[in-house]
């Protein structure tokens, strides 16, 4: 009796046995399928490479797709880049050399950052070393929808990626666009040349201002442009008005456009005497008749160069 109770003693130790190690066995399994995050956020089961965009030198990671990109070329047109390639990573390993420890780009879609590298891997982009005269075949070949080359936008004007940010608008200028749209890029990515046409496009338009305009623009400059489309007036040679669908497609806002929004369109400096220049000889600029159009005359020949108006840059981003 003895010997048989302590054999089902013993067989209960190892029963006991057994279950600590099917539980320690069945976490171990657990760890397998849903691996441990790292404090940085880094490993999920879900971090996928792109399928194009992984090719060479550092490895980026924005939302759960990992890109492999060279350096070299967002370093050249961005200096936000720059500055983060430049910083020390101190006793820690550098991040962007494996795909367990990339750069992190926060607050940024994969569906975004993969349209600026279409069009910065696409070679469209006439390197900053050759002349602006130069032109690329490749510009013709790039061809974005209007959503992509806002994704575009966004991050050139995020990053300060001048060049980039230029071509995309534009790239941009050529295509159909809803005035609101247009107007509501032009305000947030300070694209000077976009407002008015789009202002004045919204003050023709027959429809009259939506909840969409005020979602898109905001209350403020939705009211301004009402002010706008309320400035028609009775020309008194055409009769009276009368009440019926708006028809004012014909008609030019601008002046008054420029008056409702002096933020955008500030007026002009007066000429001031200081600015009078000095009698030839007297070591100051002669002041001529050519200059007052905008040429200028060489003393060599007295031949006169014709001004530049600024045609070479349609889409300067003077709020830049």
């Amino acid at each position: 009796m003895t010997d048989l109770s302590a054999g089902l003693s013993d067989t209960a130790l190892s029963l006991e046995a057994i279950r600590d190690n099917l539980s320690i066995i069945e976490e171990g399994f657990r760890n397998l399928r849903m691996p441990s995050t790292a404090d940085d956020g880094i490993r999920t089961s879900s971090v996928n490479r792109d399928e194009i965009f992984y090719f060479s030198d550092v490895i980026i990671r924005v939302e759960s797709t990992l890109y492999k990109v060279p350096r070299h070329i967002l370093s050249e047109h961005s200096h936000v880049f720059r500055d983060m390639f430049a910083l020390p990573s101190g006793n820690q390993p550098a991040e962007g050399l494996s795909d367990d420890n990339p750069i992190v780009l926060q607050g940024v879609t994969s569906y975004d950052f993969r349209q600026l590298l279409r069009v910065l891997y696409a070679r469209a982009i006439v390197p900053s070393a050759l002349p602006v005269s130069v032109t690329n075949p490749a510009r013709s070949q790039l061809s974005l929808a209007r959503q992509e080359w806002s994704a575009v936008l966004k991050l050139s004007h995020q990053w300060e990626m001048s060049t980039i940010h230029q071509f995309a608008i534009g790239k941009m200028s050529s295509l159909a666009m809803d005035p609101t749209d247009k107007l509501a890029l032009a305000l947030k990515y300070n694209i000077d040349v976009w407002i008015k046409p789009a202002l004045n496009d919204l003050a023709k338009r027959s429809r009259p201002m939506t909840k969409r305009d005020v979602d898109l623009l905001g209350l403020g400059v939705v009211l301004k442009i009402a002010e706008v489309r309320e400035s028609i007036i009775k020309c008194p040679f055409s009769g009276v008005l009368t009440v019926g669908t708006r028809q004012a497609d014909q008609l030019d806002f601008g002046t008054r456009i420029e008056a409702v929004f002096p933020e955008h369109f500030p007026p002009p400096q007066p000429h001031t005497e200081s600015q009078n220049l000095s009698p030839s000889g007297s070591g100051g600029d002669s002041l001529s008749s050519a200059s007052l159009f905008g040429f200028s005359t060489q003393s060599s020949n007295n031949s006169i160069t014709a001004p530049s108006f600024g045609f070479g840059a349609p889409y300067r981003n003077s709020g830049r």
